[in-house]
């Protein structure tokens, strides 16, 4: 029968409807400008980073990028360090920044334990197997698993163990 769509598993729908659910409510957790929060979490994970190695994770162009800390450090929240080999330049966070990122990971984690409220333990687990998977097929290099995991609180994810590559 050509030209007919089988009828899609129910899984797939439902995959599909958590995964923008929970990304529309994480990402209210965010400054107006999702970029903002998401470059102070970067940073704040890896200090020293430049501006094109966080250009990548963002999945900006450098030019983007470039406003975007510039936005961040005239609101005191960012501050560049002196030019290194090959002119790259090291990000910081300031004290400033990093209670704005502490605060902004807590309202994502609230967001995160409603959407997984009621779970048992074993659940989590099974979720946590699930979902490291799913990333691990769609990301292509780890490029692509450092954007995804761009909001995480990644200092606590990787003492842990995080699932996902690095």
């Amino acid at each position: 029968m050509s030209g007919q769509v089988s009828a899609p598993d129910p899984a797939l729908d439902l995959v599909g409807a958590a995964a923008l659910a929970i990304s529309e409510s994480v990402w209210a957790a965010f400054p107006p400008e999702r970029s903002d929060g998401a470059a102070l979490n970067v940073v704040m994970a890896h200090p020293g980073i430049s501006i094109g190695a966080l250009a990548r994770i963002l999945g900006l162009s450098h030019s983007a990028t470039v406003r975007v800390v510039d936005r961040l450090g005239a609101h005191g929240l960012l501050t560049r360090g002196m030019p290194g080999p090959g002119r790259t330049v090291p990000l910081a966070t300031t004290s400033l920044g990093r209670r704005r990122a502490r605060q902004t990971m807590a309202r994502r984690a609230r967001v995160l334990e409603r959407a997984t409220a009621g779970f048992s333990a074993e659940e989590r687990e099974t979720l946590i197997d699930l979902l490291s998977r799913a990333a691990r097929s769609l990301a292509g290099d780890q490029t692509d698993i450092d954007r995804a995991c761009r909001l995480c609180d990644q200092r606590r994810c990787l003492g842990r163990g995080c699932p996902l590559p690095a």
